[in-house]
């Protein structure tokens, strides 16, 4: 496999197992087919060595349904919505702090 890495691939590397990653992709994959990224989901399968044809996402699972649980794990926890995207560069809408172009391209978690 020879995917982009994540900035932090070493401390990823400890909590993503292979199998999550895989589930991971098959997801990815399966998101990207329902709305009919073809393009996208073939390079995928070519970047991942073709191995997820192999798999296909469980009948009571898909993408869609695991960020609507997040959400409400999230706001039921925090009192309000994840954050899964922003704008890159201007202003953090959360906080009013100005980003800086390489501060919006991290991604948030909690």
């Amino acid at each position: 496999q020879t995917g982009a890495q994540p900035r932090d691939y070493e401390k990823l590397s400890e909590e993503i197992t292979p199998d999550r990653q895989r589930d991971c992709l098959i997801l990815i994959l399966d998101y990207l087919q329902m709305f009919r990224y073809n393009e996208t989901a073939t390079h995928l399968q070519r970047e991942t060595g073709q191995f997820l044809n192999e798999f296909e996402c469980a009948d009571n699972m898909d993408f869609a349904q695991i960020v609507r649980g997040y959400e409400e794990y999230y706001e039921n926890k925090h009192g309000r919505k994840p954050r899964f995207s922003r704008r890159r560069g201007g202003i953090d809408e959360t906080s009013g702090v100005t980003l800086k172009s390489d501060q919006s391209k991290r991604t948030i978690t909690e």
